[in-house]
């Protein structure tokens, strides 16, 4: 439990004074002072509205939503997606609240990508023993979910030769107070992959700390397909939310509708996407990302 604790304190210290104590874990999303680059960042108190994602926010956005999106070839093709970004026609950060560039960079990768002609890279630089890399965009979304369905398409191209994880996907699930109560990632490592869930201890009880291993990982060099839904109850306190894993195109899913947390409830989530966390020593990462959709369901 400590290790996991203080791993999302480091994480929060990144971003910027928040709020970090021993029973807890990050408690805000990315400040003026956070390594977040100043053109694209979100108000200092949490994540604030969204304006690409307006438009499309309200009820259930996986059908009919209109498309808030990259003018990219492929994401023109997706017409029922509340947000999707396929990297090719604009800025990297035109749809993103911003990168955090801790020991590393994010760029445009024209060398590799899902669909032509570009795709997200996020690099970190060798780490020492003491260093944490946090190299990514981040982003809001801007109503209280109880759907959440994330899709991307993810090529590792380097991981650290002795095993040490990197986080790919991080989701800050956020309350009305942007104050983060559950956390799922996706970590990779040369050995495997994982999902994990962690959620501070409510009440004075312990902390909910679960990683779920996963029987199949995307290859280096290779680009994998990965879909994530999570469902929570419509009131929080009264039961567990699940989280369904896809990696490749197998139908059926790795991880199928596992419980998540006991404190699960609607939130607003905050997505990190790229080498979201890595702690030295450890060899340089190297993900990149292309075609990323969000949908949620109120």
């Amino acid at each position: 439990m400590l290790r996991a604790r203080l791993r999302f304190c480091a994480i929060a210290s990144l971003l910027g004074p928040l709020a970090c104590s021993s029973s807890s874990g990050p408690t805000g999303a990315p400040s003026q002072d956070s390594g977040m680059t100043d053109a694209a960042l979100e108000a200092e108190s949490g994540p604030a509205r969204d304006a690409s994602l307006d438009a499309g926010a309200g009820g259930d956005t996986r059908g009919d939503a209109p498309l808030v999106s990259d003018a990219g070839a492929w994401c023109a093709s997706q017409v029922h997606h509340l947000f999707c970004d396929d990297f090719d026609e604009n800025p990297l950060l035109q749809f993103w609240a911003g990168a955090d560039t801790q020991h590393g960079t994010v760029t445009l990768d024209s060398a590799s990508y899902a669909s032509p002609f570009h795709s997200f890279l996020a690099t970190s630089t060798a780490l020492g023993k003491s260093a944490v890399a946090s190299v990514r965009l981040g982003k809001a979304i801007v109503e209280a979910a109880t759907e959440l369905h994330i899709s991307f398409a993810l090529r590792p191209s380097s991981l650290d030769p002795s095993g040490v994880p990197v986080v790919a996907l991080q989701i800050q699930l956020l309350d009305v107070l942007s104050q983060v109560h559950e956390v799922i990632e996706l970590s990779l490592s040369s050995s495997g992959a994982s999902l994990d869930d962690f959620a501070p201890a409510a009440d004075g009880g312990p902390d909910f700390d679960v990683a779920h291993p996963l029987s199949r990982a995307p290859g280096v060099g290779q680009w994998t397909t990965v879909k994530i839904d999570l469902l929570v109850p419509a009131e929080g306190g009264v039961g567990n939310g699940t989280v369904t894993l896809y990696v490749g195109d197998l139908a059926t899913p790795l991880l199928d509708h596992v419980p998540m947390a006991p404190t699960s409830a609607p939130s607003f989530p905050y997505l990190f996407m790229g080498v979201a966390y890595a702690a030295g020593p450890a060899a340089p990462f190297a993900l990149a990302f292309d075609n990323v959709t969000v949908d949620i369901q109120q």
